[in-house]
């Protein structure tokens, strides 16, 4: 039996149509990038966060030419952010201080290929 287009089947047709045409028109808009990212230390840090931003702000400059010292600096400013915020869990700039030096950790092992592993 062949069914006829009858306008009880028009509404779910016309909202399939609208739906494929937002989609296909939504794709083209769409672009990602990956951005090197920047570091803002804060002026008024002092004592063990100072010297996590200094680590921090010195393994930048290291990281494309010496990429194992900079892995070096991002530790050890992990380390010291991580105990100032062990001291002051809400010292919301230390665990800012430890998230970006291990995402930096983490980006510069896949950068550069290496197998800290073996």
């Amino acid at each position: 039996m062949k069914e006829h287009f009858t306008l009880t089947r028009f509404p779910n047709f016309a909202l399939a149509i609208i739906i494929a045409c937002a989609l296909v028109g939504c794709a083209t808009y769409s672009k990602v990038s990956e951005r090197r990212p920047r570091f803002h230390p804060i002026a008024s840090a002092v004592g063990r966060l100072a010297n996590a931003e200094a680590a921090i702000a010195n393994a930048l400059q290291l990281d494309r030419s010496n990429p194992l010292a900079a892995l070096d600096k991002y530790m050890s400013a992990a380390e010291m952010a991580l105990r100032q915020f062990e001291r002051n869990p809400r010292d919301e700039n230390a665990r800012n201080d430890y998230n970006f030096a291990v995402a930096r950790i983490i980006a510069t092992i896949r950068d550069e290929k290496l197998d800290p592993w073996t």
